[in-house]
């Protein structure tokens, strides 16, 4: 599933997914929708492993 975060207020009020992904589909078939939304999904859920890796690493280095 794909939560969509909000930008702060103040700004435009679009959301962070809406800037990155929804320009780039718009007139774009279902499966390609699909397909690109799926990609952008595992991007973020990579950036989030690896932020989960280091600060299981910094946990690490600071109780050392």
């Amino acid at each position: 599933m794909t939560t969509c975060t909000t930008v702060p207020s103040g700004t435009s009020g679009v959301s962070v997914w809406e800037r990155r992904v929804a320009p780039s589909l718009v007139g774009h078939p279902v499966d390609v929708i699909e397909t690109r939304l799926k990609e952008e999904e595992d991007e973020v859920l990579k950036q989030l492993h690896t932020l989960n890796e280091r600060m299981d690493q910094w946990e690490t280095t600071v109780t050392n």
